[in-house]
This record gives structure tokens, C-alpha cells and sequence, in this order.
């Protein structure tokens, strides 16, 4: 194969892998600033995802710079390092789906218009996540700075049956009021009694005797924890789907790259 037809295909090839690590880099700034601006996630996810950017940016330009230059070894790293993230993304994906698979879309209670959360429907490796009080103190912060119960507070108009009907996000539901076992008294939305003939019923669900630790929210409770993880199931989505679209594009090039990079160093 000519050598300038070849070093071409060459650069091609780095150029367009160099392109793939920017939607990465992206998805992975996403991440953390919803993590700490406005969705209140855990803060995990964006590291493997803006460090598998970051690495193939600079395999990218590791490989653009040998093709160019005619640097052998250079090409050699780029196309071994470029398998050792295929590998990654691969273990992470499954990793990925290992740890969401579990995690409801939330408990229907009767006819009302919103759900309630449970944290032992997620998997144990989430739940040590949220229950981590280095991660869940980021969490409240954020969650308070959000005033996220603000909405809720403010329809302390409603009577008992128009809020049964309200259509709560799983925030507003896990962390603004107590669940629904606790049989406690409405008062408000964010205002509720504890029956003092309701002593089996709270010691059965840790919630019951957590309500009303903060002033009327229930930042501290497990179901508030669980519904975090919604968001945090729906981030990993979004990750999934990111790394699948790599893995079929390395895939793709892992073969172009053997092929190219063989007759590289058959001629070279």
C-alpha cells in the first residue's frame, strides 16, 4: 500500500476515535453538574466516564501524532490502548447493569397519584452509595440548597383527599413526606402527626421514627435515600447507552486498525 494513502487512513482513523471521546467528555461534565446543581445525585459516575474521555483523547493524539510522523511505537500504544478501553467499557457496561437491574419505578398506593420508594429494591452496592454519610451529606446539602419540598410546602391550602390526588415527583414523595405505613395524621403536605397508638406500625419502618428529625421533611429517611436512586438508575441509563455506542464503534475500528496498523508495520 502507498505510504501517504496508508499514513492518511492512518490519521483518519485516530481523527474519527478523537471525535467519539468528545460526546464522552460531555455526557461526563452532564453528569457532574447534575450532581451537584441540579439533580442531587451521588457524585461516582462522572469519573470512569470523563476518564475514559480524557483517555482516548490522548490515545487519539498519541496515534494522530505517530501516523504523522511516521512513529511506530507510537501507533503500536495507540492501537493497543484503544482494545485495553474497549475492555473497560465492557466490564462497565455489565458492571452497569449488574448494579441497576434491581429498583423499582416506585409502589402504587391505592388510587393516589404519586408512589413511594423503598430502598431494599435497589442493589446492594447503591444502597451503600446513598447510606455512605460522606456521599449522603453532599446529598442533603444539595437537596436543601434545592429547597426541593419548597412546591409542596406551599399547598398548605389542600385537604387530605386533594393531596392524595397530586402527582409527586419521587423527590417530593420520598423526602417531603413520611411513607404511607407510618399511618401518621395529616395536617398539611409537609406537616404531618404521629398517632401515639401507632408504636407497632413506626417500629416496623425506621422512617416512621426519622419524620420530623429535619423541620418536616424527611431528608434522613430511607425512602428519601431510594428516591435519589431513581435518578441515579436513570444517569446509568444514559451512561449505558454512551458505552454501547463505543463499544459497537471500536468494534467497528478494532479490525480497520489491525488491518492498517499490520501493513504499517510490515512496511515501515
Amino acid at each position: 500500500m502507498n505510504f501517504e494513502i496508508k499514513n492518511w487512513i492512518n490519521v483518519t482513523i485516530c481523527f474519527v476515535s478523537f471525535l467519539l471521546a468528545i460526546p464522552i467528555l460531555a455526557i461526563g461534565v452532564w453528569l457532574g453538574v447534575r450532581a451537584t446543581s441540579t439533580e442531587c445525585v451521588v457524585s461516582f459516575l462522572e469519573i470512569p466516564v470523563i476518564t475514559s474521555g480524557v483517555f482516548l483523547v490522548l490515545l487519539s493524539l498519541f496515534g494522530l501524532f505517530g501516523s504523522h510522523y511516521g512513529k511506530t511505537w507510537m501507533v503500536y500504544v495507540y492501537g493497543i490502548g484503544v482494545f485495553i478501553l474497549f475492555l473497560f467499557l465492557v466490564a462497565f457496561t455489565i458492571f452497569s447493569f449488574i448494579v441497576t437491574r434491581d429498583g423499582s419505578r416506585g409502589q402504587a398506593i391505592g388510587a393516589r397519584g404519586y408512589r413511594e420508594y423503598v430502598l431494599d429494591d435497589y442493589s446492594n452496592w447503591l444502597q451503600t452509595q446513598v447510606k455512605s454519610d460522606r456521599n449522603w451529606k453532599r446529598i442533603q446539602k444539595c437537596l436543601f440548597k434545592r429547597n426541593v419540598c419548597r412546591s409542596l410546602s406551599e399547598k398548605h391550602h389542600l385537604e387530605i383527599k386533594q393531596f392524595f390526588g397530586l402527582h409527586l415527583t419521587h423527590i417530593e414523595s420520598g423526602c417531603c413526606k413520611p411513607p404511607q405505613d407510618c399511618g401518621f395524621i395529616y395536617i398539611e403536605p409537609t406537616v404531618w402527626e404521629k398517632r401515639i397508638d401507632q408504636n407497632s406500625t413506626i417500629s416496623s419502618n425506621p422512617d416512621c421514627q426519622i419524620w420530623g428529625t429535619s423541620p418536616g421533611l424527611c431528608f434522613n429517611c430511607e425512602s428519601c435515600r431510594a428516591a435519589v436512586l431513581v435518578n441515579v438508575k436513570r444517569d446509568w441509563r444514559v451512561v449505558s447507552i454512551i458505552c454501547n455506542v463505543c463499544i459497537v464503534a471500536i468494534v467497528v475500528f478494532l479490525p480497520v486498525n489491525y488491518i492498517f496498523f499490520r501493513c504499517w508495520f510490515e512496511t515501515s
